[in-house]
Order: structure tokens, then C-alpha cells, then sequence
């Protein structure tokens, strides 16, 4: 079970790798980027799938007439070739031109496409950076583009163009290719090809790194946001399973734990991810709290949802390994009920050791609140001269600062509240 909501994975996460050149491609890329693998053995084996990627330099270029594959992706879906080679009275349409030169013309563009893809592109990967499993998924896309005599073939469209025998030949041909589903087969292939692609652009223009996976270590060695344009780096190393992290408002809690809950998830999909290096346990789901709302659909206040959230988190923990990230829970009901169910929740959470818990909190009666299996950290800010500086600098312990009273009288509202 996973509430991934709050990573917001189409309009941000996706924007990291989409290089796509098509909506098809695109849609797949989303789709990947929604279903974490199930196990560290398939996160590796996409790992050295990406990793045989961006080693092939002759892709660096690889692009098409989009126009042409979106005709001839309708094209080979549309029921006009099956028209044409298995109903007999349909001959006729030899007798038209313009049906005649419809057909050409899509046939001719057909082969020009995969004739650029070929030669191009395909022909010159080197199939060893893969692993054995992938490469012969690119050599089914190789043997398909064989099928079609493409040298010869484009060789005439450019001299003289197709005739009719050659227009009816290729017509059979693809109708056969579609009763045996091999039409399907191939842009599935294909479009995963260009999938992987992308992302792996994508891991090279941001300069993303491979994670390792660690049976019960958490360790992000100089995280950045990707989103945010000068980052600032996280380090942080643990075996603990409860993290706590505390700081006035302000001070970045929220961006931090966005940051921890994008790298960790993207490892997951067996994406490289934004740390110079990074070792992380498997978790088998994922619960992502930053936005806290009410769920007017249920009738559930805020800390209802809360709870609901927490449960959930809970029933996941006990069944198989969680990560789950909770921003500033329990703010939403009042100080005295939060100083009584926040250290029993964290107590509580501690006990499921192969899960990961990230809670923030600016509530201070939480400082005394020691357990060896709680990390607390903070984000540092300094005062100088009565105006805080955010360094947004991870450190290990409490903060003692509190900044509500200061920013509200630096905004100039008590002094405005007083005429």
C-alpha cells in the first residue's frame, strides 16, 4: 500500500527525467515512475539496465519526426491493412490513385522511420553494456526492423518509390505481424526503450548516483532537493529507525523531509538519485504526509486524517517494511493531547525495526523525550542581531529556538495591533 500523493509524481518528479518524444513514452515514464519494484533483485537489474543506457554515446542523439511515429503508430492500429488483405472484393481499390497513394505514402514513411531508427540508432548499441535479459529485448526490436528489408526498401521509396506488388507484399506482411501480435510486441518494446532513455537523460543531466541497498542503514551522503536551484547539502547516516527532526517554523523542515522522501522512493524504482552516494533498506511501501488536510469526503478533520494516515502506516509496519514520513504530526489538535499521544506514538513506532519513520515537530516538550532508538535532528538557524539567519544546516539534537514571537514583531503586526 503506498500514498505517494504528497511527492507529487507527474508535475514534479516526472519533469527530472522526461525527455520523451511522445505522448506514449510519456505515459509509460509516469506509469514507471508510480509502481516501486518489489524486490532489491529487480531494482538492480533496472539499475543496470539505466546504467548500460548512459553508456551508449550514439544515443545522445536519438530523435525522429514525431509527426511520423504518431501517423505510424495509428497506422499499424488502424483496421485499413486488414481491410485491404483479407476481404477480396476490396481489390478494387487498386483502381483508385488516390487510395493507391495513400497507401504508399504510409507505407513509404513506415519505412523511412524504421529505416532512420535502424541505421541510426539501433544498429550501433552496444548490446554488452546490458544485461543479458534487456539485450534480448533490444535484438527482438533489431530482428523486427530486419523483417522490413529496410536498406533495400528505402533504397527504392528514394530511387522510384513503392508499386503495387511491393504495396500489396508489405500490406500481408503487417497483417500477418498483427494476427501473430508481433505490431504490439514491438511498440511495447520500443516504447520502454525510449522510457529508460529518458530517465537515464534525465540521471545524467541532473548528475544523479546509484544507491546501494543496506539491510538496516540509512545513509544520504550530500542530498540536494533537485527542485530547488541553489540546494543546499544533507548528510545523514543512521540505523535507527525513528527519525525526529525539530526546528522553528521556517526553518526547512518540510523541504528536508521532501528531499529524504524523493531520493528514498526513487531508489526504489531503481532510479539514481540526488546524493553524491547513498546506502538505503528495502521497504516494501510508502507513506508521504507533507500536505495536511481535512478529507471532507469521509467527514475526517485534519487530526482524524491523521490518525487514519497513522493506522494505516501501522497495519503496513506489521505486515511488511514501511517508510513513512509524517510533517508536523499531531500540530493540528491541541498542545496537551499532543504532549500525551506524541511520545507514546514514538515509542510505539521504535518496535517496528524493519520500517523507517520520519516525524517532524517544532513542539519543544518533545526535547526531553530520549530513546535510543529515536535520532533527533534539527535545521539550524542563527540570530544575529535579532534577525535569524536560515542555514538550513542538518545537526544532530534540539533546538531551542523559537521564532514565532520574533517574526511576528519583525512583520510589524504588534506594532500595527496596537493602534
Amino acid at each position: 500500500m503506498n500514498q505517494i500523493d504528497d511527492l507529487n509524481i507527474e508535475n514534479e518528479i516526472c519533469s527530472l527525467f522526461d525527455f520523451t518524444l511522445n505522448n506514449l513514452t510519456r505515459d509509460k515514464l509516469i506509469d514507471l515512475l508510480n509502481n516501486p519494484l518489489k524486490s532489491v533483485e529487480e531494482i538492480k537489474m533496472v539499475q543496470s539496465i539505466l546504467k548500460g543506457f548512459l553508456q551508449q554515446e550514439v544515443l545522445n542523439d536519438y530523435t525522429y519526426p514525431v509527426l511520423y511515429f504518431n501517423e505510424m503508430h495509428a497506422f499499424l492500429k488502424s483496421e485499413i491493412i486488414e481491410a485491404y488483405t483479407e476481404k477480396p472484393s476490396i481489390i478494387k481499390w487498386f483502381a483508385s490513385s488516390t487510395q493507391t497513394n495513400q497507401l504508399k505514402s504510409k507505407l513509404s514513411q513506415l519505412i523511412l522511420l524504421f529505416y532512420k531508427l535502424q541505421q541510426n540508432f539501433f544498429s550501433k548499441i552496444d548490446v554488452s553494456k546490458f544485461p543479458t535479459t534487456y539485450t534480448l529485448r533490444i535484438r527482438k526490436i533489431q530482428n523486427f526492423f530486419n523483417l522490413f528489408d529496410l536498406v533495400k526498401n528505402e533504397e527504392k521509396i528514394r530511387e522510384r518509390g513503392l508499386n503495387k506488388n511491393e504495396i500489396n507484399s508489405l500490406l500481408h506482411q503487417i497483417n500477418e505481424l498483427k494476427k501473430n501480435q508481433e505490431i504490439q510486441l514491438f511498440w511495447d518494446r520500443l516504447i520502454e526503450f525510449e522510457t529508460y532513455l529518458s530517465i537515464s537523460k534525465g540521471i545524467s543531466k541532473n548528475n544523479f548516483q546509484f544507491p546501494a541497498f543496506s539491510k538496516n542503514q540509512l545513509s544520504l551522503n550530500n542530498l540536494i532537493n533537485p527542485f530547488i536551484k541553489n540546494p543546499v547539502n544533507y548528510s545523514l547516516t543512521t540505523t535507527k529507525n525513528v527519525i525526529v527532526l525539530n526546528g522553528p517554523n521556517m526553518s526547512g523542515k518540510s523541504t528536508f523531509l521532501k528531499t529524504v522522501a524523493t531520493c528514498v522512493y526513487l531508489s526504489h524504482l531503481g532510479l539514481a538519485v540526488p546524493a553524491q552516494s547513498a546506502k538505503i533498506p528495502f521497504f516494501s511501501n510508502f507513506i508521504v504526509i507533507l500536505n495536511k488536510k481535512d478529507n471532507s469526503k469521509k467527514g475526517y478533520s485534519q487530526f482524524m486524517n491523521e490518525l487514519h494516515h497513522l493506522k494505516k502506516t501501522l497495519s503496513c509496519s506489521i505486515k511488511s517494511s514501511c517508510f513513512a514520513i509524517f510533517d508536523e504530526l499531531f500540530s493540528s489538535t491541541n498542545q496537551e493531547d499532543m504532549n500525551k499521544i506524541m511520545p507514546v506514538t514514538i515509542k510505539g513506532l521504535t518496535k517496528f525495526n524493519s520500517s523507517c519513520f520520519f516525524i517532524s515537530t517544532h513542539h519543544q516538550s518533545l526535547k526531553e523525550n530520549q530513546n535510543n532508538n529515536v535520532l533527533q535532528l534539527y535545521l539550524d538557524v542563527e540570530m544575529n542581531n535579532g534577525t535569524p539567519n536560515f542555514t538550513y544546516q542538518l545537526k544532530e539534537g534540539w533546538s531551542d529556538l523559537k521564532l514565532g514571537s520574533i517574526l511576528f514583531e519583525s512583520s510589524g503586526l504588534k506594532e500595527l495591533l496596537k493602534k
